[in-house]
């Protein structure tokens, strides 16, 4: 009996996708590692470095399966990821930030606004509500 694969998809920072099946993979830190079938029963360890990636998912995606199993739509799906990446572009620092001692994080806390936990646990309970 063949070994059960499920669908990965990495999209790289430089625009670039690889999609395809694997037999798992592990996230280590930032870097990946996929264990994609050979087709002769054994599998190759795929390496992707972290620095690389701008997204990585393996199996089957939480909005996708929703919709199949009918438990919400296509359009409240889509808007929870909207709202998802607004809040995460307002919290993510800026690019090329480096935090390696306590004084570049007291640094870099000083200049962030102030997090509306509020507003956050709101979305949240909309994201529920799908």
């Amino acid at each position: 009996m063949p070994a059960r694969t499920r669908p990965y998809h990495i999209l790289f920072r430089d625009g670039r996708e690889r999609r395809g099946r694997a037999l798992g993979g592990v996230r280590d830190h930032s870097d990946v590692h996929l264990f994609v079938p050979r087709g002769d029963g054994c599998a190759v360890r795929v390496f992707v470095p972290g620095d690389q990636i701008s997204e990585y998912a393996l199996g089957a995606r939480l909005g996708d399966l929703l919709v199949k199993r009918r438990a919400t739509s296509t359009q409240k799906v889509s808007a929870a990821l909207d709202s998802q990446r607004r809040l995460r572009a307002e919290i993510e620092p800026a690019p090329g930030t480096s935090i390696d001692s306590t004084q570049d994080l007291v640094a870099a806390l000083s200049t962030t606004e102030t997090f509306d936990y509020a507003r956050t646990r709101r979305t949240t309970s909309a994201a529920r509500s799908l």
